[in-house]
Formats: C-alpha cells, structure tokens, sequence
C-alpha cells in the first residue's frame, strides 16, 4: 500500500519514518518494504508531491531471502511512481539514481533497471510524462557528462533502441519493422533488431508479472507458498537467461568483460581481536605485489567513516574478508558494523570476494569474544550468510590463515592470467 499524506516526512534512523500531517489517500499494491511507501506534499520545495521509497534492507531481509533482488527493487519503484503519476495529476517527475546512495547500489545496475523501466513506461503508456533524471557520483569518479552519456547508453541497449536526430536532438527510437523476408530467407539485420526489441519487451512484462507474484508468494510461509516461490525463481532466472542471449546478440562486445589482474586488495575485517591476522594477511597481500587497503593506511578526512570505507571497497579491485568472533563497532547511519558495511559494498558493487572464517573450534580469549548480546546475534547471523554464499577459507589461528590466503590469492591470479 503506498499511503498519501498531506504533511511532510522525516527520516529519524535506519527503516524508520515518521510522517507529519494527515493522510489524505492511499493506492492499494503488493509492495515489498524496500519500495515506494508514502507520498507527501512538498512543503516549501519546488514541486507537488515528493514520493517516498526506501532502498535500504534490514539483516534480516538482506539474509533471509525474504524479498527481491536489488535490482528488482530498483524497478518496481520506478514502475510504481510511474503508475502513481497519473492518479496524482503529475504530467512531470525527476528520479535521482534509485538506490546508489547508502543502500550501496552499482550506479551501472542502477541506470541499466531505470533506462529499461523509464522506457517501456513511456512507450506503454498514452498518459503524457515529462522525466528528468538528477545524476552526481558521489565518489566523484564520473563528471556529469559521463553520468547523462551512460544512462543515454542504457536506455538505447535496454530494448536495443535506435537513435535518431529530430528538431536539433538526438532522439531515441523503437527500431522498424524494415519490411518482410522472402519466403525461407533469414530476417534482415532491421527485421531481427525489431524482433529482439519485441522479445525483450515481452519478457520484461513476463518479468513483472513473475516478480508481483512471488512478491505475494513470500508473503504466505505455507509449504504450498514455498513451492510457488521455488518455481517462480526458476521462471525469473529464465528470462534473466533469454535476456542476455538476446542482448549479447545486440550488443556482442558489450559482454565480453574478461578478467584484469587485480591490483589493490580490501581486507575487511574488526580490528583488536585480529591484529595478528591482518598483519600476516598484509604481509603475503604485498608479497603477490597487490597494494593493500585497509584501516591501516586510513587517513583522518571529511567524510563520515561509513561513507569512506564504502568509498576504499568501491575502488579496490578484489575483496579480502575475514569474520572472527566479534561484530565490531556499528556506524550510526546504516546499524550495521564497519565489517559487515564493507562486505556489503563488496556484495553492491560485484567485487570479487574471498572470504575467510575462523571456526568454531579455535581457541581464542574471552576479550576476542562478542560479548554484547545484539552484537553476537548479528554477528551469528551474518556469519551465517557468508557461510552458505561463499565457499570459505576456515581458519584456527594465524598461521592456518596465511596459508589460505596465499594459496587462494595465487590461485586466483592464475586463473586471470588463463
């Protein structure tokens, strides 16, 4: 349900709203919490409404496996406030980068869900929309030039639109039909575009249907539930297949990514119960030649210490993480501890990750323990996720791990020069 209020909005602390006014509507939807929730009037600002959604998952919905891929919020957000346009009298509306903030969204993933949805929304429907897009790199790493030049390429590879000059600008198209083959001949290069192009419209609107399904299936915890989300998924990860076979037919070089040799290597980790261990994981890091990134080598600086360490994952090229027995220290903005924000970042921006555990059955001293109860239940938790996403490195004290992360570092710099 996304509710209408007239008043305005604050955003107290991590999942937490607290509307002012009174509400004036609400729009019945299956919405996922990380989605469109509320609108309210925009107060002093230049506009009618501001349309509220929230990006940022709790522990428990990141590692529970209880709502939709990243990507997939991305989307129905846009769809929703496109849907919500028309009911509120909007014939305008201006998306930031859904997502890309502190949920820690890949700016590319991001304007590859916006470009596809904004398209296929404004060629579906006859109710006439003006979008802007307001685009910063926070890292600065991108001008904005190079912002509006990577959305512009995504939207013509999301449906392999054409572009056209029309009045003095540059235009997107749907590709024609380009006339009919003769009998038993293939289509031209034109007739095939267009047919991919209507393919992918196709599997978009299969997609959507598939992803509000399972939406109301992970609501329901029967076993009959349980199944139809297993099915469901198997459905979703066709398409995503189809998708690609028909994108990489389009865009042929645009898939061809292979692996560069890493250069920089992010160790995450806490810091007082694995001084040793971070010592002998730098030691070998330098050894392969790698440049090591860690707290370390922090320098004091502006940003806040979640936003910076978020900042070091984004530009490193693999990342190192290593889980003890303790939590570690939480930043205030996101209620996740510094190690698990950083993995998280790893997780966001696709950045290869070698993860090492320590096992339950090392001998540690009770100051290497967590002893805060919520800390410890978190961290069982997110021990718990990177165990069964990733095949981990298990060590009991300092030496075993060195010996792990040489060996799987040499490996893994192998198998990118193959």
């Amino acid at each position: 349900m996304t509710e209408i209020f007239h008043g305005e909005a604050e955003y107290p602390g991590p999942s937490k709203w607290r509307r002012k006014g009174h509400r004036i509507g609400k729009c019945e939807s299956t919405l996922p919490r990380r989605s469109v929730r509320f609108v309210t009037s925009a107060n002093k600002l230049p506009a009618k409404y501001i349309i509220h959604a929230i990006t940022l998952s709790s522990i428990q919905e990141q590692f529970q496996d209880t709502e939709l891929p990243n990507g997939a919020i991305v989307r129905k957000i846009v769809q929703r406030t496109m849907q919500l346009l028309p009911l509120l009298g909007c014939h305008s509306v201006a998306f930031p980068a859904i997502g890309t903030g502190l949920a820690g969204i890949p700016l590319d993933d991001v304007a590859k869900e916006m470009a596809e949805v904004l398209v296929r929304a404004l060629l579906d429907n006859m109710y006439q929309v003006r979008v802007e897009l307001y685009l910063f790199d926070r890292y600065g790493h991108r001008s904005k030039e190079e912002l509006i030049a990577l959305f512009e390429s995504r939207i013509r590879e999301s449906l392999g639109l054409l572009t056209a000059r029309k009045d003095g600008q540059d235009v997107v198209i749907a590709p024609g039909a380009g006339g009919k083959s003769e009998a038993g001949q293939p289509p031209s290069p034109e007739q095939r575009r267009r047919e991919i192009y209507e393919m992918l419209l196709h599997l978009g609107r299969q997609r959507d249907r598939l992803e509000s399904d399972l939406l109301a299936a992970l609501t329901n915890t029967n076993a009959l539930s349980t199944a139809k989300v297993s099915g469901i998924r198997v459905g979703l990860e066709e398409i995503a297949r189809l998708r690609e076979i028909y994108l990489r037919e389009l865009n042929p070089d645009g898939y061809q990514k292979p692996r560069v040799q890493p250069r920089t290597g992010f160790v995450s980790s806490t810091y007082g119960d694995l001084i040793l261990h971070r010592q002998a994981v730098m030691e070998i890091v330098r050894t392969l030649e790698l440049h090591f990134v860690g707290m370390e080598e922090f320098t004091p600086g502006t940003p806040a210490p979640g936003e910076y360490i978020r900042q070091r994952v984004e530009e490193s090229d693999i990342y190192l993480g290593l889980l003890g027995m303790r939590y570690g220290s939480i930043d205030a903005n996101s209620g996740f501890s510094m190690t698990e924000l950083e993995y998280r970042q790893a997780v966001a921006s696709n950045k290869p990750r070698l993860m090492f555990v320590m096992d339950q059955s090392a001998s540690i001293t009770l100051d290497k323990l967590e002893m805060d109860a919520e800390g410890f239940a978190k961290l069982m938790v997110f021990r718990k996720h990177v165990l069964q996403d990733h095949v981990c490195g298990m060590f009991r004290g300092v030496d075993d791990l060195r010996a792990k992360v040489e060996k799987t570092l040499r490996e893994y710099r192998s198998q990118g020069s193959s």
